[in-house]
């Protein structure tokens, strides 16, 4: 230190010591510009300047928002900063990287100390921190209490404490006015009192921190660093064992961890574990939420609502709510936003919630939680799944497909008909919106139920109705083969309309896959196989049948057979108020009478699809607006016209009361039987049966047919959106502009 020198009234000193050392001259201390506050410092002060500080982390990277966090935090008025994140998230890692750097502005030292032992109750850090600052440790822990306040409040300390699971043990540390610093870590944020802290919330590392500490980018490593789930604990473990073990490659670690019995098993190097970070967190909870993340482990769903916790854990619904927030704030679960709101396990918290379900043998409270999940899921289905008169709660299903996986896939190992249930009640992937993969995962649990255990035609059911999604999604290819031996088995089992359907859908397939020679023989086996039936099913198939040959027909400019079969199907489907049907007929009607020259009869048979697509609500399929226009464009007018004309007739008279009067008969003596064969709801459930007893409507799209014939028979198809037949409609008096020819049928 130099002398003083310069003006009068100014002292001018000359330093050689590091920055945030305290000077004193005579009687005159300079303030270190600690917090607010922050008083002169005594001239004499017992004790010792202690340095406590473990070594630095091995290979800290990252944390650049946390840190700078932390630095703001130590220039403001709060003096303590909590640090908290998931078991494993490396609070403590940065805890001390945060007190090395800290630490030259503490110049009385740094104190550390491990609370992970100390509970409320406890006699608290207190008398470790005084003997550490070299002072006498009183006998009570009040006193000691009391003594620490006094002894940092003329000091400059950094106090580090880790692991601080109650509040009670770091309150009143810290003076009210101070220049020291705590800087905590907990598991438990919500032990600390709003606004005595500065909450620093430790997240996930990114994909180049991970790759860092894994030794940079290479074969296996990004596998590697997904399985440690973005946690600094587990990916330092991963990069110790590497290091120990020059045989063992990322690859062959990762397929290892990915093991859900050895994940956090295979996380352990030494005492370091990961188990032991979800091990002490969870020693923190109180019975309930213990009960509840124990439970979690029981059914892999993607995300839980707190109704989904209860019936887990068979704990009542007013007690899970409050246990799934402190979960939440434990970090133990991801809190979604949502009403209800909605929870998720990550991976390494969902191995620790099975272990701990196991170590507790808990495998009979699994079983009855999974049960009441699965009770759980089917009286939500029922009141989100679409009735007469109430739409699909497509915003429940949405949030739910995931869930509707697991539930699934859990039901196949233990409940063949509730497996069923979901099956049948998701059958109609387009009025669902469902996606296409957990919709396929879901229908082929059930199929494969089915070809373990029967009966035949149950399965031929489902390979019918999956074939029908693989259509419909454009892979008709793949269609093919679903439906292979479903007529026959079908005919086993005494069910010609079942065989029907399955020939009808594979002549639908041909026909999709530019074959439409193959596809018209298959449309008459159909015809063939019905032709002594009157059920209202047999009819409908029969309907859809002539559908499609008269599709086939204005492909291979047979104008006069489409005519014919189109007003076969078109009179089945009005004794049927079937409305997606008729749009769809009227539709390749359009088609074949533009193919035939009739420009004004096409025109008015696109304005009638149009107008029946209209009154089923919902959305306009483009093709008949389509063809219409080009209809119009064809006749060199320009006008849109009305497009109410011939809607949907039912008049007892004319051609089509005899066939009315033998469905009506067959339905009465033989029973309309509720098939769930197809991906449609139709008829039986718009006349109130139950849901998975729904009559067939083939295909399930009307917006997938064209407007115009296609050169080789991939044109128009019976696509007439049938998943929306519980709005069909009202027939309304026959039309008596078609010819009545000989119907190929009969």
């Amino acid at each position: 230190m130099g002398g003083p020198a310069g003006r009068a009234g100014r002292l001018t000193l000359r330093l050689d010591a590091p920055v945030g050392t305290a000077v004193q001259v005579g009687t005159v201390a300079v303030p270190l510009g600690g917090g607010a506050g922050a008083g002169p410092v005594a001239d004499a002060r017992p004790g010792t300047v202690p340095c406590a500080l473990p070594p630095r982390p091995h290979g800290f990277v990252g944390r650049r928002r946390e840190l700078a966090e932390i630095v703001r935090a130590v220039r403001g008025p709060v003096r303590t900063v909590l640090l908290t994140g998931r078991p494993g998230a490396g609070t403590t890692a940065l805890a001390v990287e945060a007190a090395h750097r800290l630490a030259p502005l503490f110049p009385d030292g740094v104190l550390t100390e491990d609370l992970g032992d100390h509970r409320s109750g406890t006699e608290g850090p207190a008398a470790g921190l005084l003997a550490g600052l070299g002072l006498p440790v009183p006998a009570h822990a009040a006193d000691a209490r009391a003594e620490l306040r006094a002894a940092l409040a003329e000091r400059r300390v950094l106090l580090l404490l880790d692991d601080v699971a109650d509040a009670g043990l770091v309150a009143g540390l810290l003076p009210a006015r101070t220049a020291s610093f705590a800087l905590l870590t907990s598991a438990c944020p919500a032990t600390m009192p709003e606004g005595t802290a500065v909450r620093v919330e430790v997240g996930d590392l990114s994909p180049d921190e991970a790759r860092a500490l894994l030794g940079g980018p290479g074969p296996g490593v990004d596998e590697l660093a997904a399985v440690c789930d973005g946690l600094p604990l587990a990916l330092r473990i991963a990069a110790a064992r590497l290091a120990a073990d020059p045989d063992l490659t990322p690859e062959r670690l990762a397929a290892a961890l990915l093991d859900r019995h050895r994940t956090l098993t295979g996380l352990r190097i030494g005492d370091r574990t990961l188990r032991a970070s979800y091990a002490a967190a969870y020693a923190h909870l109180g019975p309930t939420e213990r009960r509840v993340l124990r439970t979690l482990g029981a059914l892999p769903l993607a995300d839980i609502t707190p109704a989904t916790a209860a019936a887990l854990a068979g704990v009542d619904a007013e007690y899970v709510g409050p246990a799934l927030a402190v979960l939440a704030a434990a970090h133990l679960v991801d809190r979604r936003p949502g009403t209800p709101p909605r929870y998720a396990l990550r991976d390494p918290a969902r191995r620790f919630a099975e272990e701990a379900l196991r170590d507790t043998g808990g495998e009979r409270m699994a079983t009855a939680g999974r049960q009441r999940v699965a009770r759980t899921y089917l009286r939500a289905l029922d009141r989100a799944r679409p009735t007469p008169g109430r739409p699909a709660d497509h915003g429940w299903f949405a949030a739910e497909w995931d869930n509707l996986v697991v539930v699934a896939e859990d039901l196949e190992q233990s409940d063949r008909a509730g497996l069923d249930q979901v099956a049948d009640v998701l059958a109609d992937r387009d009025l669902l919106r469902a996606p296409w993969a957990p919709w396929y995962r879901i229908q082929a649990a059930a199929l494969r139920c089915a070809v373990a255990e029967g009966p035949p035609e149950r399965r031929a059911e489902l390979q019918v109705r999956i074939a029908v999604a693989q259509r419909d999604r454009g892979r008709p290819d793949l269609a093919v083969g679903a439906l292979d031996g479903a007529e026959q088995r079908f005919l086993a089992a005494g069910d010609p309309v079942g065989a029907a359907g399955a020939v009808l859908a594979r002549a639908e397939v041909h026909r999709e896959l530019g074959e439409p020679g193959r596809a018209e023989q298959l449309y008459l086996r159909v015809i063939a196989l019905l032709r002594a039936h009157r059920g209202a099913e047999a009819v409908e198939t029969t309907a859809w049948a002539l559908h499609g040959l008269g599709v086939v027909a204005c492909s291979r400019g047979r104008t006069d057979r489409a005519l014919q079969c189109g007003a076969g199907a078109l009179e089945r489907f009005r004794v049927l108020d079937h409305g997606p049907g008729q749009a769809a007929v009227w539709q390749g009607l359009g088609a074949a009478r533009r193919a035939a020259g009739d420009l004004t009869g096409a025109v008015e048979a696109y304005r009638r699809s149009c107008a029946l697509l209209a009154d089923l609500g919902g959305p306009e399929p483009a093709a008949p607006r389509q063809g219409l226009a080009e209809a119009l464009a064809a006749a060199g007018r320009s006008d849109a016209g009305r497009s109410d004309a011939g809607r949907s007739d039912g008049a007892a008279g004319g051609p089509g009361a005899a066939l009315r009067a033998a469905v009506a008969a067959s339905d009465r003596t033989g029973g309309a039987r509720a098939r769930r064969r197809t991906a449609a709801v139709g008829h039986q459930e718009s006349k109130g049966s139950s849901v998975g007893s729904a009559a067939p409507s083939w295909p399930s799209s009307a917006s997938t047919s064209s407007s115009t014939a296609k050169p080789d028979g991939a044109g128009t198809g019976p696509s007439s959106g049938s998943g929306s037949a519980l709005t069909a409609a009202p027939s309304r008096g026959r039309s008596s502009d078609l010819d009545d020819r000989r119907d190929p049928a009969r």
